[in-house]
């Protein structure tokens, strides 16, 4: 035992140093769509990478990658696929450690998509005119979305049943709608700016959970229809069929501009309006917010006080 023991403190270093060369050594090359990644490692795009319909960007399938577009853009001749995949919606596998930055997502269906990710990083992008969605998360956790900039397409962000995520100092602009998260928890949206979306912000349930635990601070949504909602979903009177968002703290926002600035509320597709309960409750912290209308039960939203730097406290890397 005593040698077996040995042998495993002389092999370690070893070990270690073949684990920390593939991340540190030369980046492996994408020069074209299609690419598939199975591998750990550092890889670099080197020129643009124009797909045609029915190709597909490029496509993760391993923890431990580093993507850096190097500025370059990937753009789609049609928005039947997605710029960059990380996973796959039939296989649950978890993928970790995931880095994608500095380049440009063009005309795809979705910029970036992530499914089932962990701990994965999507930083400097740009993601434009992207039908469906900038980059959406399915199922993803412990996620960073930071100084991005999204303009045109449908959604900027959406996150379907995630957590831990944190969506940071990104810029929103001319989308439908900008961030949009579905039964998301104890995630962070902060210090992000959306300006003339139609519908900037919202925390929605899915089905029987809601969107909860989640912190909001520090955001400027304006100039739109709706600056931030969060809502249960049914129809009036008061049928409640998917529950409201609970438990969420608003703090420090700037929602100006818009139609109506902040709801807390039930949402009626039938009507394509908001409603409130007979007997509504309110659900959600909300305090020391920037804002002219409002809409939610008696005295649930905090009178709004007046904002300088909402994002003056920064946000840990």
């Amino acid at each position: 035992m005593k040698k077996h023991g040995n042998n495993f403190l002389i092999l370690l270093p070893i070990l270690l140093l073949v684990a920390g060369t593939v991340m540190a050594g030369q980046p492996q090359i994408i020069s074209e769509c299609g690419t598939i990644i199975t591998d750990p490692g550092k890889y670099k795009v080197v020129n643009n990478l124009a797909c045609v319909p029915g190709e597909m960007g490029i496509k993760i399938l391993a923890s431990d990658v580093m993507l850096d577009l190097r500025g370059h853009t990937i753009s789609c001749e049609t928005p039947e696929r997605s710029g960059v995949i990380v996973g796959d919606d039939g296989d649950p596998e978890v993928f970790s450690n995931v880095r994608i930055s500095n380049g440009t997502v063009n005309g795809c269906g979705v910029g970036v998509l992530l499914f089932f990710t962990d701990g994965a990083r999507i930083t400097k992008m740009s993601l434009i005119e992207n039908a469906e969605s900038g980059i959406t998360l399915v199922e993803a956790e412990n996620n960073v979305i930071r100084k991005n900039l999204f303009e045109g397409g449908f959604w900027a962000i959406n996150s379907f049943v995630g957590g831990g995520n944190w969506f940071g100092h990104n810029t929103v602009q001319h989308t439908f709608v900008g961030i949009d998260l579905y039964a998301e928890t104890d995630s962070r949206i902060t210090c992000n700016t959306a300006n003339e979306n139609f519908y900037a912000f919202g925390l929605n349930p899915l089905g029987p959970t809601p969107s909860s635990g989640n912190l909001v601070r520090g955001n400027q949504f304006t100039n739109g229809a709706l600056g931030m909602a969060l809502i249960g979903v049914g129809e009036p009177p008061d049928y409640l069929e998917e529950p409201m968002s609970t438990d969420n703290l608003v703090h420090a926002n700037v929602a100006t501009g818009n139609w109506l600035d902040v709801t807390e509320s039930i949402y009626s597709y039938s009507l394509d309006d908001f409603f409130l309960l007979p007997d509504a409750e309110c659900h959600n912290l909300w305090k020391n917010n920037m804002f002219g209308t409002q809409y939610g039960p008696e005295n649930c939203i905090a009178p709004p006080v007046v904002l300088d730097d909402v994002c003056a406290i920064e946000d840990d890397d």
